[in-house]
């Protein structure tokens, strides 16, 4: 692969949200793209299997996405992509609300939110690929 087509390339800053069990589970992710015009629109969102959040996505069989602003300040990214939801609630001290399937999303310095329920999952290994 030629490594300065792959520094060009440009990726989504988002947090996917989802509950489950009375819990709210959230993370930052790269990999939200949408897939397909037709309607319903299909997108994608890869999660590390390892992560709490890809547990809820699947308890929950839906996510919330929150498409964050360039402007988006250090503390929201570092709740979501540096703390465990296993020790600190993330969306403690945001502005939370939830979609129509309960799913959690953060409004502040969000561009969009994008609720989706999965139509098919594909294991990647470590992560898995989500289909909403």
């Amino acid at each position: 692969m030629n490594t300065k087509a792959y520094d060009k390339l440009n990726y989504t800053m988002a947090i996917v949200g989802a509950a489950a069990d009375g819990k709210r589970h959230g993370c930052i992710v790269n990999s939200f793209a949408q897939v397909t015009s037709s309607y319903p629109a299909k997108f994608v969102v890869s999660v590390n299997t390892e992560h709490d959040t890809c547990s809820a996505i699947e308890a929950a069989g839906s996510f919330a996405v929150t498409l964050l602003a360039k402007d988006c300040p250090k503390e929201i990214v570092n709740a979501f992509g540096y703390k465990s939801g296993r020790v600190v609630d993330k969306f403690e001290g945001f502005d939370v609300q939830t979609d129509e399937a309960g799913n959690p999303y953060v409004k502040d310095h969000a561009l969009a939110r994008i609720s989706c329920k999965i139509v098919e999952k594909l294991d990647l290994g470590t992560y898995m690929l989500y289909i909403g």
